[in-house]
């Protein structure tokens, strides 16, 4: 029997957030198709399984009557294109529900995937197909197969682009709510990063999504509840805070932030002026164990410096310290935080306001333009309230009645 060749140029284009599989220009032979794409040649041993493969690479699995008309025809229902994609795949993959009913009670296997580890149910959650999404399901999808390339499952690009009923169905069909990928995003953490994603969130953490799992990075976790204060949707940071143990408190003490952890508390003052600022400025003092840190966050461009600062208490100067911070390609690589003595707090929270100064020293020369000015007023009651907050934190930590929170997670 005579075996017919078919050269695909079908790609399944899908994108989610910085992880993407986009189409690209196409190389001019196979073995660059390969390299690239995981393209390999395919042989079919029937006209009948030839036309099925060109009708769903043309994007016409809509065209019911010449599916069946093919598979009436012995074509090979899991037979795939040379990026390993079935017409059930690619059916999925343009919303054609009529399509995928036939293929699915025509047996076609749910579960394979193509070259880049994709199934269809990925496809079909990726793009909101709810209906197709419960069909796949109803026929025993596995909802737990993560692509080859990040190691997404479909629930976690259902969940970054809002998809609630999808998210609903494979939560229910038992996927997994904590499932990760290679570097540790599970589906809460690509939620929280949309803006307005808050029925999702909420589902998700009604599912039990777990707060402490996240990206992995040089310094820890970073979580879903970091990953909400970035994207600055207040009700998703809201929901995420109250679902956190009780032992871990974010509080809002008119002009200060307090959040409450065992071991100690971070309190973040509200600028009220900022002259030359920089970007993601901001001012905390974290206590742990007796020892109070001062951060003074800001952009730093260049490879090394000296960075001096200076806190001002009602225009006398309270407290000054130096420390060197070195970077190598505008990223830091090494620093010492400043310690603030205890009754330097003190002295602080009976003020009413104050600035901060920060001179950097590059080299030869020195600036001198970041200064941060806070209000002091209603710090000693914050500290108050996260002194206590901290002691009881700490004891609900022994008794085992709350989770262990990496601190930079929380910061």
């Amino acid at each position: 029997m005579s075996r017919v060749f078919l050269l695909s140029v079908s790609i399944l284009s899908i994108s989610f957030g910085a992880n993407s599989y986009a189409a690209q220009s196409l190389p001019n032979d196979a073995a660059s198709f390969h390299n690239a794409f995981g393209f390999q040649m395919i042989a079919y041993n029937t006209q009948a399984t030839k036309d099925l493969i060109a009708l769903t690479q043309a994007k016409k699995t809509d065209d019911v009557a010449a599916l069946k008309k093919f598979l009436d025809q012995g074509a090979d229902i899991n037979a795939k294109n040379g990026f390993g994609a079935t017409a059930l795949a690619m059916a999925a993959d343009n919303g054609h529900t009529e399509a995928v009913k036939l293929l699915v009670a025509r047996k076609a296997d749910v579960n394979l995937v193509e070259n880049r580890g994709v199934t269809p149910l990925f496809m079909a959650s990726l793009k909101g197909y709810g209906e197709i999404v419960n069909i796949l399901l109803s026929a025993k999808a596995d909802p737990d197969v993560k692509d080859a390339r990040r190691g997404f499952a479909a629930l976690s690009v259902a969940a970054q682009f809002g998809h609630l009923n999808v998210v609903r169905s494979l939560v229910k069909a038992g996927a997994d709510v904590n499932t990760q990928s290679n570097s540790g995003k599970t589906p809460l953490y690509m939620a929280v990063q949309k803006k307005g994603n808050f029925d999702v969130v909420s589902a998700l953490l009604s599912a039990k999504a777990d707060l402490l799992l996240g990206e992995k990075t040089k310094d820890g976790v970073r979580t879903p509840l970091l990953e909400a204060y970035k994207a600055g949707d207040k009700k998703i940071i809201n929901a995420i805070e109250a679902s956190l143990p009780s032992c871990i408190q974010s509080k809002k003490m008119g002009d200060w932030d307090v959040m409450i952890k065992p071991g100690g508390y971070t309190l973040t003052p509200k600028l009220t002026k900022v002259k030359d600022t920089k970007k993601n400025q901001s001012i905390t003092f974290s206590k742990y164990k007796d020892k109070v840190s001062f951060n003074y966050n800001h952009t730093i461009t260049g490879h090394s410096a000296s960075d001096a600062y200076k806190i001002y208490v009602d225009n006398q100067m309270v407290f000054e310290a130096v420390y060197d911070v070195e970077y190598k390609n505008d990223k830091k690589v090494s620093e010492t935080m400043p310690v603030i003595p205890l009754n330097i707090i003190d002295k602080m929270s009976s003020g009413q306001s104050a600035k901060v100064q920060h001179i950097r020293f590059a080299k030869t020369n020195s600036r001198e333009g970041d200064v941060a000015y806070f209000s002091l007023q209603g710090m000693g009651k914050a500290i108050e309230i996260a002194e206590k907050g901290a002691e009881l934190a700490e004891k609900e930590k022994a008794s085992g009645r709350c989770a262990v929170f990496n601190i930079f997670a929380l910061q």
